[in-house]
């Protein structure tokens, strides 16, 4: 009765307060009601019992035995996303990231500002970079996405990669793999042969002659070399050797091993006593036939 009448005088004036204590006090027989009964209700079914115990229960209180769970004190925290940042390592292109608020700790290396979602990253060349800050280091093209080429640390773009490079002296197309340097020039390895027989000269003696043309060194001595007067070969050096010896007479050259007498063949030279040369109407003969002939001419 104490609780019904507690509960009954909530929301009234001052005036309404005083009559009903006034009626209470002449009042000779308790009222009929069953306490325990609506105490019962009021914990099955109550809302204003409910909410006073969820109001005491939010601001700190005890639930007053009623069973009513008690409001929880936060709110379970949200999970947080997960971020990462994609290297590319198989192919030369910068791929975007996003999906993330705030990148704290990814600073652009070109701004030094942070990578956010309304300014994305992406990574190269292991650096991190804006999409938007990431370019070509001559025509300042966005690369992200894009192939590019790594150019003593800096990116570059494909177009203006294949403009930096040196241009073969042979075709004139870039040259983008490896290259050879010869006679004033770059070349493609291909590209650099003997104007003669075609062969590639990588790794194979050279010479040029007098127009600067690159010859290998078998054609340059069939072309270039001077001749044998009595073989009409090359005089040229031994398998090997770099230096070919020659005999020069009456203005001709000859092998060594062809400098001989054209009647007995004697090998003839000037070093070895009574080898010498003793030519006659411009043809070569030891001291002994060049008497004979000379005795046959005096006879007829």
């Amino acid at each position: 009765e104490g609780i019904l009448r507690e509960m009954g005088i909530e929301g009234l004036t001052e005036r309404q307060k005083t009559a009903n204590e006034q009626k209470e006090m002449r009042r000779v027989q308790p009222l009929p009601i069953d306490a325990d009964s609506i105490l019962k209700a009021s914990r099955d079914g109550d809302e204003i019992s409910k909410l006073v115990d969820q109001m005491s229960a939010a601001m700190g209180g005890g639930s007053g035995g009623r069973g009513v769970p008690p409001l929880p004190s936060s709110a379970p925290p949200a999970a947080s996303p997960i971020r990462t940042l994609t290297n590319t390592t198989t192919t030369n292109t910068a791929t975007t990231r996003g999906n993330a608020q705030s990148l704290r700790g990814n600073i652009c290396v070109n701004c030094n500002q942070e990578i956010t979602n309304d300014k994305p990253g992406c990574t190269a060349l292991n650096q991190i970079f804006h999409v938007s800050c990431f370019v070509c280091s001559k025509c300042e093209d966005q690369l992200a996405g894009s192939s590019f080429y790594n150019v003593d640390g800096k990116p570059m773009c494909e177009k203006d990669y294949v403009d930096s490079l040196e241009r073969c002296a042979k075709c004139s197309q870039p040259i983008s793999d490896r290259l050879l340097r010869a006679v004033g020039g770059a070349f493609h390895v291909q590209c650099f042969t003997c104007v003669v027989c075609n062969i590639a000269l990588d790794g194979i003696p050279f010479t040029v002659d007098p127009e600067n043309r690159v010859h290998c060194v078998p054609c340059f001595h069939e072309a270039f070399a001077p001749r044998c007067a009595v073989c009409s070969k090359p005089i040229v050096p031994q398998d090997g050797g770099k230096e070919s010896v020659r005999v020069v007479a009456m203005e001709k050259s000859f092998h060594v091993e062809c400098y001989r007498c054209e009647d007995c063949g004697t090998q003839l030279s000037s070093k070895v006593e009574g080898q010498g040369c003793y030519p006659l109407d411009s043809h070569l003969y030891c001291k002994t036939c060049n008497g004979n002939r000379l005795r046959v001419l005096a006879s007829s």
